[in-house]
């Protein structure tokens, strides 16, 4: 079995209309809403053997938040340029080239392609992946070359409004 982690990089910020897209920061609001996701996924106790994030500068850090909160080595952590600006296509090829040795795999890009590569998946699609939202899969293989073939299940799908509301109601 091979799980897959698909996350939206965290809230940017729009302060400065100059900066080009991909070197957007993130608002302190993302920060503080990728801290409740990690702790979700701690509580869940899954931790990815690999994260591979979009080299835009808002999906890179999302992707050093989890890392950190998550207490992985920084080697655990790739950019690849493909994510940034991705169809499906490139998604999904990025993911076929993983190694088999890799059983959790973290994929942090942008919308509205993460989006619509999780709707392949999933029986019940989302109409948006919010910021710092999160989908897990898990394909029957032990192969990500033939992720795409395999019977998938969707594990969970949660996002910092669903987790607040939780934490608010306790």
């Amino acid at each position: 079995m091979k799980k897959l982690l698909i996350m939206r990089h965290a809230k940017s910020s729009w302060e400065n209309p100059e900066l080009d897209d991909w070197q957007r920061p993130l608002k302190k609001k993302g920060k503080k809403r990728t801290a409740l996701i990690t702790a979700y996924l701690k509580k869940k106790k899954i931790k990815p053997d690999l994260i591979i994030s979009s080299p835009a500068v808002r999906a890179l850090r999302t992707a050093q938040l989890v890392s950190t909160a998550l207490e992985l080595n920084p080697e655990k952590t790739t950019v690849n340029e493909h994510l940034y600006e991705a169809d499906t296509q490139d998604i999904a090829d990025t993911i076929a080239k993983i190694s088999d040795k890799i059983e959790i795999l973290m994929i942090i890009g942008h919308n509205p392609e993460l989006t619509i590569f999780a709707n392949t998946f999933l029986a019940e699609p989302l109409s948006n992946l919010p910021t710092s939202g999160l989908v897990c899969l898990e394909f029957d293989t032990d192969n990500w070359q033939d992720f795409q073939q395999a019977a998938v299940k969707t594990v969970f799908f949660v996002t910092p409004k669903m987790l607040k509301k939780q934490r608010d109601q306790t």
